[in-house]
């Protein structure tokens, strides 16, 4: 029964379909992760929003789920290093349950009611960090297109600019910079142009002071640095400067 959840978790993230089955844990079950993340931020945002959505609590606490898993994750590779990639008990047994969570949570989107646009933008934008994530535990990227294709005219939707508190603009800068780390050509251009946005926004000037706000929210910079760094030149063109740049070694 583990395996026909296991292919239809993955199946379901493939078209961003709810799951046909409920979600078994395995009986050898891995440690518990303690709840206690590391990025302050995200217990912010997560109240945050649910103090002005209440009805959209059952979601938003999964942004709170998966920085605990973030924090987690990053903790198993200061100690065990990459070798933590190699533990498919691992991976069974904190991603699929949340994965299973996301893509049941899909539901009807109404463009017109901001919560529901703040939702599946925070649905969406999980999914992306997730499959990141899946797919250093040996699983395809897949189809993550489907994910990026939805949230374009979602970020682009008035909804996702609405005022409701003070870590509004570090939960659209999460979500916009998923979004533009997946995207390409057009999409791309629509994208960066949001996050430009933000950016200013939230005082952010460089590179380094981006990661580093990425990272009191919730980032893997072990798994991220390669498509973030390619952001460089898009996001940062200023005369005289160079239009691309290397990641740093290691990153």
């Amino acid at each position: 029964m583990l395996i026909y959840i296991r292919v239809d978790v993955i199946g379901s993230g493939t078209q961003d379909l709810r799951p046909y089955f409920p979600f078994i844990p395995r009986e050898n079950k891995t440690d518990p992760i303690k709840k206690s993340p590391t990025q302050t931020k995200a217990i912010l945002i997560t109240d945050e929003l649910i103090r002005a959505f209440p009805s959209g609590k059952e979601i938003f606490c999964m942004f709170l789920d998966v920085a605990i898993l973030t924090g987690e994750l990053n903790a198993q590779l200061s100690t065990r290093s990459k070798k933590v990639y190699e533990d498919g008990a691992w991976g069974w047994g904190h991603l699929y349950p949340l994965m299973h969570k996301l893509y049941s949570y899909r539901e009807d989107l109404d463009i017109n009611i901001v919560e529901s646009v703040l939702k599946e933008c925070c649905r969406l934008a999980l999914c992306i960090f997730l499959t990141h994530i899946r797919a250093k535990f040996g699983s395809s990227p897949y189809a993550i297109e489907v994910y990026v294709e939805q949230l374009l005219p979602l970020v682009q939707n008035v909804g996702f600019m609405t005022d409701y508190g003070k870590e509004q603009s570090s939960f659209r800068l999460w979500v916009l910079v998923m979004g533009t780390m997946e995207s390409r050509g057009e999409m791309r251009a629509a994208f960066v142009t949001l996050l430009k946005r933000e950016l200013r926004v939230l005082d952010i000037a460089t590179h380094v002071d981006l990661e580093e706000a990425l990272m009191d929210i919730m980032w893997i910079g072990e798994i991220e640095g390669e498509r973030f760094w390619k952001l460089y030149g898009e996001v940062w063109i200023v005369e005289g400067a160079p239009t691309s740049i290397s990641s740093p070694e290691g990153a």
